[in-house]
């Protein structure tokens, strides 16, 4: 069995499997369950002492929400190319474990895919982005299989084309997305406004001046999400600089839900 071990355990999350249970615990205890269970969620992806506690805004949602699957999508950080990445492995690994990757349909999904997909290991193997939610969705979900897509430079639509063909009524789809990067914090306020504008509002024109590093999975989400009649909401948002106390350069971050129920 091929599998992809953990990157950053140790340094986005903790690398010891108690600790790491504590501490998602402890940010999941600290965030409410509202109503509903959303579709798609869009998660924050830096170390968890600066985003945990957004992340688990969304995440405590999905604790009673009988998903089995999750499509998990995010941006590379370190590999430059286009289009969009699945991994070729059967199972990655966190300190809770492996997740099992759920290939058949990755295989069924490429006889028909669209031009833009490929199945290569490099855009995945030191990616945080999609493997610091795993943990997370190990603890909320349980037992649950993979579909792991890294994307490069792409339209959104080619991400849409993959929520069509693959988000069923067991599966979550979850976008992973910092905000704006290394301004004061007056200044990430107001350019995270513009984010959270144009998905309140389902129009990716609003999005402005949005410099969310997961742009792209956002703007295919409110594409999915006006074409299904989701509903979004803002779920929490915060910057590292309310974790540090250091507010000349933060990073921004917002935690999204898109919901089939009128909230």
């Amino acid at each position: 069995m091929r599998v992809r071990p953990a990157a950053v355990a140790g340094l986005f999350y903790p690398g010891d499997a108690g600790v790491l249970l504590q501490t998602i615990d402890g940010f999941l205890g600290h965030a409410p369950q509202g109503d509903g269970v959303p579709k798609i969620l869009v998660e924050p992806h830096a170390g968890y002492v600066y985003s945990g506690q957004c992340a688990a805004f969304g995440y405590r949602q999905l604790e009673k929400s009988g998903f089995n699957r999750v499509l998990l999508m995010g941006p590379s950080h370190r590999v430059g190319f286009e289009g969009a990445a699945f991994s070729p492995d059967d199972a990655w690994q966190t300190p809770l474990g492996p997740v099992m990757i759920d290939q058949a349909a990755i295989g069924r999904f490429m006889q028909r895919a669209p031009e833009g997909f490929l199945v290569h290991p490099q855009p995945h193997a030191q990616e945080h982005a999609l493997e610091v939610q795993l943990p997370f969705l190990q603890r909320v979900l349980g037992e649950f299989t993979l579909i792991p897509v890294t994307y490069g430079l792409c339209e959104p639509r080619l991400l849409v084309s993959l929520l069509e063909a693959l988000l069923d009524e067991q599966t979550v789809a979850v976008f992973s997305s910092d905000l704006s990067h290394y301004y004061s914090q007056t200044k990430a306020h107001a350019l995270d406004s513009e984010c959270h504008r144009g998905v309140l509002a389902l129009n990716a024109a609003d999005l402005g001046g949005c410099e969310a590093c997961g742009k792209t999975g956002i703007e295919a989400a409110i594409a999915y999400a006006k074409r299904h009649r989701l509903t979004p909401r803002l779920l929490d948002y915060r910057t590292s600089g309310d974790a540090t106390g250091e507010h000349e350069q933060v990073v921004g971050y917002a935690c999204y839900g898109f919901y089939k129920e009128a909230l």
